[in-house]
């Protein structure tokens, strides 16, 4: 490399001192400069990335909001996103306690709508001590012990349940008289369903003695044992006194 000299310097001493002190001095500079441009180039420079954020950041600020729907008129905010709640489960039962009567050559019985049950079950050739049609239904030990063909179940308060609801009745078709007289032979059938319980008794009456019954309770769609009763007993109580 040729060495450079200042003649300036040179007159002003003699000796080789005032050359290295110079070259030093241009060293240090040389390397200032690489360092200073070197850190402009490599750090002072902004990356593209750098460049672009804020137009995107930019763009994403300004894209307008798209405005909700209005809700129909009466209804609530926000009513569409949210979940239908489950419809209920419709209830079957009727308002007034009502009387039903089914005869043929050998009986007379009436039913009550009041737990599907029986109130009279008179048999037309048998007779009492006092001589009349012989009622199979005991109205004292009745109102004691419950009305024939109630039903049982191992829970207390279903079977509660059960024997007092208030029935619908269906005739299959017939048509009682205005007095709720049905002429065997027939069919009757009971529905209630409230609170998730849900109860069907259906009596099929011929021209004998025979009636057949079936029955079906579910409590929210399970089935349940439920058994056929005559919780009072059969006969004449005067013969036992």
């Amino acid at each position: 490399m040729p060495e450079i000299q200042n003649p300036n310097l040179q007159s002003q001493g003699s000796g080789g001192g005032g050359g290295g002190d110079m070259r030093s001095t241009m060293t240090l500079m040389l390397i200032v400069m690489a360092v200073f441009f070197g850190y402009q180039f490599f750090f002072a420079k902004p990356k593209p990335d750098q460049q672009q954020q804020p137009a995107q950041t930019q763009s994403q600020t300004a894209t307008p909001a798209v405005p909700a729907a209005p809700a129909a008129p009466g209804q609530p905010p926000n009513s569409t996103a949210k979940a239908k709640a489950p419809e209920a489960t419709p209830q079957i039962a009727a308002s007034l306690e009502t009387y039903t009567t089914v005869e043929n050559e050998f009986y007379r019985i009436v039913f009550t709508n009041r737990g599907a049950q029986v109130k009279n079950w008179i048999l037309k050739k048998y007779f009492d001590s006092a001589g009349k049609p012989l009622d199979l239904v005991q109205p004292q030990a009745a109102a004691r012990f419950g009305l024939p063909l109630a039903l049982f179940t191992y829970e207390p308060a279903l079977t509660t349940e059960l024997n007092d609801a208030l029935y619908q009745v269906n005739f299959g078709g017939a048509h009682p008289s205005a007095t709720g007289l049905l002429l065997a032979p027939a069919a009757i059938t009971f529905e209630y369903s409230a609170n998730g319980v849900d109860a069907v008794k259906t009596f099929r009456f011929d021209a004998s003695y025979v009636v057949s019954i079936e029955t079906e309770v579910k409590r929210n769609g399970v089935p349940v044992r439920a058994l056929v009763e005559w919780p009072a007993g059969l006969g004449d109580m005067e013969e036992l006194h």
